[in-house]
């Protein structure tokens, strides 16, 4: 939970710092390749030198000031080490070399004194050989491992004796010239696809573009209606007063940190709280924006979600037994020709969701669905959404709703995720599994409105089974050759 990747965002995913700044810090896991190249660095003439009897530091040029200045670094390196093996919750990896090799390569000398490393020494002190069965005993939480480094060096090739053609050259991939692995979203497939402006908060859980079509951008900006003949929701309109990226990801925060069966109404802290993390900015003006946005939320779980198979249930119906937010995926991939993808699709007539090219894309495609929820035997998937679409229902309702969906992209979306719960249910579910009973329809609930009319704010579908097999074989790496019936 706490490394939890959160998809909308790398923030936190890498973070580097140096051995000095970890100290009074905690990691799960720490892996520490270079100790063994944490040596004596000194090409200087003058050295800072701390004076014994005044502890006052001076800068000298004496042999003696050198000596000095050199132990006092190989303590330090002392004080780094120790930082560094115990920053550990879990595990502690440290890559070591032998502490008698040569100083340089050809030579047979070894290194001495100051110049030895602090992982040096320890080793040293440990004992020679590391799988000494002695060794071993004496240190029971240690699994000494041997022939981490490689047998021979790999050199690279100095650019000065490369043309410039073959300093822009790229390896060739392992599987023979497919392309290389990498890690796909429906964000970076759908980039291609869509690049209408931004209007609508990013999801705080997937990687959704911003949504438009030409209601949305219309609405954009002043506020007022462009139409004339239609009438601003009041509901709607109080809650223009904050937009954006933070917006969406507050509201997704609120939805997945809920008290399940306690209205929103109640968790007012949250609803703060959700906002001041996500950056939101409500204006003061606006004093009332809280309570309003958690009644609106509450109206949202009200909503009936017109499912096929239970058209009167209210996403606040659901128990928490029943709830898997923010279920995350990768899916594996074969070698996938978008085009392929797309021929497959358009022999079930959904062939206008996927990118209009031929690449292709091999690794993993990953992403978060907002939520899983499961009901009377079927597994369905929702997706928040909250993006605003002016302040008149009739942005909501069909089929400007829709127009929204399309120039977003996410139907597409929708596929990837009916393919990822598809696959999941396949493996925990075996031979049990029947796509028709258990996999159920794709909900986007526009929060903004849906529970202001019995239509606004919700858009569903349910991919035919045999599409989403399809797209599963095309993206196993394998041609689907099944014709739709």
């Amino acid at each position: 939970d706490v490394a939890q990747l959160r998809m909308e965002s790398d923030n936190a995913c890498v973070r580097l710092m140096t051995l000095h700044a970890s100290k009074g810090l905690e990691f799960p896991i720490v892996f520490l390749p270079l100790m063994w190249a944490h040596g004596e660095r000194d090409n200087a003439s003058l050295w800072v030198v701390t004076d014994p009897g005044t502890g006052k530091r001076q800068l000298q040029g004496t042999d003696a000031a050198k000596q000095a200045f050199l132990l006092e670094q190989q303590d330090e390196r002392f004080r780094v080490l120790y930082v560094a093996v115990t920053r550990a919750i879990h595990a502690c990896h440290v890559m070591a070399l032998p502490p008698d090799r040569s100083a340089k390569r050809g030579s047979v000398a070894t290194l001495k004194g100051t110049k030895r490393t602090a992982l040096d020494v320890m080793m040293e002190r440990a004992g020679a050989d590391v799988l000494d069965p002695e060794l071993a005993s004496l240190t029971p939480h240690i699994d000494w491992v041997a022939g981490w480094a490689p047998d021979t060096a790999v050199l690279f090739q100095g650019a000065s004796k490369l043309g410039s053609s073959d300093r822009l050259a790229r390896p060739e991939p392992a599987s023979g010239g497919g392309p290389l692995p990498s890690r796909h979203s429906f964000s970076s497939l759908n980039r291609v696809h869509h690049v209408a402006p931004a209007v609508e908060e990013a999801s705080a859980a997937d990687e959704s573009l911003p949504a438009s079509s030409a209601h949305a951008t219309a609405h954009e900006g002043s506020g007022e209606n462009p139409e004339g003949m239609r009438e601003p929701h009041p509901a709607l309109k109080a809650l223009r007063v904050v937009r954006g990226t933070e917006f969406g990801n507050a509201v997704h925060a609120v939805f997945e940190n809920r008290e399940v069966g306690q209205p929103i109404a109640t968790q007012g802290a949250l609803v703060r709280q959700c906002l001041a993390d996500a950056g939101a900015r409500v204006p003061a003006s606006a004093a009332d924006f809280v309570p309003r946005l958690a009644e609106r939320l509450d109206a949202a779980l009200a909503a009936p979600l017109g499912l096929q198979t239970a058209a009167a249930l209210q996403l606040g119906q659901v128990p928490v037994g029943d709830l898997c937010p923010e279920m995350r995926f990768n899916l594996a991939l074969g070698e996938v020709n978008l085009a392929t993808l797309r021929d497959a699709c358009g022999r079930h007539g959904y062939g206008h969701l996927i990118p209009n090219n031929r690449r292709i894309i091999s690794g993993f495609l990953n992403g978060a669905i907002d939520l899983v929820f499961h009901h009377e035997g079927r597994f369905h998937v929702l997706d928040y959404k909250g993006n605003d679409l002016g302040d008149a229902i009739e942005g909501y309702e069909v089929p400007a709703l829709d127009a929204a969906m399309q120039a977003a992209g996410y139907p597409f979306q929708a596929l990837i995720y009916s393919v990822a719960v598809d696959r999941y249910l396949r493996q925990r579910l075996g031979t049990s599994y029947r796509r028709g009973e258990h996999l159920g329809e794709c909900v986007y609930l526009f929060i903004r409105a849906a529970g202001l009319s019995p239509t606004a704010g919700i858009w569903r579908h349910r991919f035919p089974d045999a599409l989403i097999e399809d797209v599963s074989t095309v993206l196993d790496g394998r041609v689907a050759q099944r014709e739709a019936a």
